[in-house]
């Protein structure tokens, strides 16, 4: 959706940028909030959960079956943050060859525009060079026998 806005000017794209990232933040944010609610759900079920076993003097296997739970969060928290890790390692690899390709393409628009200044002086030296010839092949003769200009 913001990718189609036509960029006319530096102030336009950075604008743009910090809307986008704006709104990569505030996708974060929803996803943040989701999991918080989820949290506080699970909250509020252990709380009732207790005030239930504890009512019928079940203790005991309601202990056990916290523990159960909480082992299984554990795991399915220690997946997530491997997964984590797995994508940041992913992410700062991009990231290094990202900075590699625009370190080789910073050069290579160095080295095009020593080109094109050599090229435009190469150019000129050449027009001059011409020009020196037709001047001096036409008022000396004899330091130019050979004519390079048909007549």
């Amino acid at each position: 959706m913001l990718t189609r806005i036509v960029v006319t000017n530096m102030w336009h794209w950075r604008i743009l940028k910090m809307v986008e990232h704006y709104a990569d933040l505030q996708e974060k944010y929803n996803e943040l909030v989701e999991k918080h609610l989820l949290i506080l759900e699970g909250i509020a079920e252990v709380k009732r959960a207790t005030a239930k076993a504890g009512a019928k003097g079940h203790g005991k296997r309601f202990s056990k079956s916290l523990a159960a739970e909480l082992s299984v969060l554990r795991v399915e928290r220690e997946k997530e943050r491997e997964l984590l890790k797995k994508e940041n390692r992913s992410l700062k690899s991009q990231l290094r060859d990202t900075a590699e390709v625009v370190h080789a393409a910073g050069e290579v628009l160095v080295r095009l525009r020593e080109t094109k200044e050599a090229a435009a002086a190469a150019q000129v030296l050449f027009k001059l060079l011409w020009l020196l010839i037709f001047i001096f092949g036409f008022l000396n003769p004899i330091c130019f026998p050979v004519r390079l200009i048909c007549p």
